[in-house]
């Protein structure tokens, strides 16, 4: 397992979770999902996608950072196959050497070649360092400065803005609130796609949702800015200020919000799709579009098995309009039955 191999390592190790947003798994979790007796808490994709923290104990100050993704099975319980063969490879690359130049190549060779091991959007890396950091009472990046200068500056001039450094800040977004509230209101869309995808793995709080509400409701409208409109909402995904982003959402689905945005939604905001009057406006937006992304969306929410009593009711229900119920119904049985072998 995982776990035994970093013990064995004598390694400090943390682990993440990454697939819809950064955020902590304790350890005790983890070795529970590694023995298969829990499903993974937060499956995305139906796979495990994690980032591992890891510390030599005599060289603290110096962390590693590894991504994998590990796929789950029906139920969303880890398949130990693809995990032994990764842990197998590095038990041999990690093993004594004849010089430490060897056993750096063979390490390199295992990181470079196995299927578990992925490389985050340029963002999501960004933001894992910056949590990292965090974490570890590291100070933040060098570019750190540059970033909060840009943010209290000319903010048309963000082409040379330093994406590691608004990722610092953007961690850091409690400390730097109304700096943050000031900027949205008026950056680029480039530049605030960025911050907001950033933002995506914190807890903003209720003024800054509110600024990021704002803008929202400032670009929705347009219609030509999909990608922006679904970067505001994953940015407003965990934000302690449900009834404001729920509202913003509702506001949002009784447009014509596109699939990207239908996509973030799901996949950022599911637990407010939790909401039946939430879900029906979801819904009938998604009827909207073709019937593949449907079907993939529904497929992705119902595979949750938190999620799922609370969404079938609403995808039972006989008031909804027969194309939806024909669209939904090759969906049900085996999301109703699911069957572990």
């Amino acid at each position: 397992m995982i776990s035994s191999l970093f013990t064995q390592m004598g390694l400090d190790y943390r682990i993440y979770d990454v697939g819809r947003r950064i955020q902590p798994l304790d350890t005790e979790t983890f070795l529970r999902v590694e023995q298969q007796l829990i499903p993974y808490p937060a499956p995305y994709l139906r796979q495990a996608w994690l980032a591992l923290l890891l510390r030599d104990s005599d060289s603290p100050a110096l962390p590693l950072l590894w991504f994998i993704r590990l796929p789950l099975d029906e139920q969303g319980f880890l398949d130990p196959q693809p995990r032994d063969r990764l842990v197998k490879q590095l038990l041999i690359a990690l093993a004594p050497q004849e010089s430490e130049a060897e056993q750096a190549r063979q390490l390199a060779a295992v990181l470079e070649n196995n299927p578990c091991l992925f490389q985050p959007a340029p963002e999501r890396q960004a933001s894992m360092h910056a949590r990292a950091s965090l974490d570890l009472a590291l100070a933040p990046g060098e570019h750190y400065g540059a970033a909060l200068d840009y943010l209290a500056g000319d903010l048309g001039q963000w082409q040379q803005l330093p994406l590691q450094g608004l990722a610092d800040v953007a961690m850091r977004c409690a400390e730097h609130s109304h700096l943050l509230q000031q900027a949205i209101a008026t950056m680029p869309a480039q530049p605030l796609q960025q911050l907001c995808e950033c933002l995506e793995n914190t807890t903003p709080d209720k003024a800054l949702a509110t600024a990021l509400c704002q803008r929202l409701q400032t670009e929705a409208p347009t219609g030509d800015s999909d990608s922006l409109v679904a970067a505001l909402v994953r940015a407003l995904s965990h934000s302690d200020a449900i009834e404001l982003r729920q509202t913003a959402l509702q506001q949002l689905l009784s447009g014509q919000p596109g699939m990207e945005v239908l996509a973030a939604i799901a996949s950022r905001c599911p637990w407010d799709l939790t909401q039946p009057t939430l879900f029906r406006a979801f819904l009938q937006s998604l009827q909207q579009h073709p019937t593949p992304l449907l079907q993939q969306l529904l497929n992705e929410l119902l595979y949750d098995p938190r999620l799922r009593p609370h969404l079938l009711p609403v995808l039972r229900d006989p008031q909804l309009e027969p194309e939806l119920q024909q669209a939904v119904a090759r969906l049900l049985a085996p999301a109703d039955n699911p069957v572990r072998h």
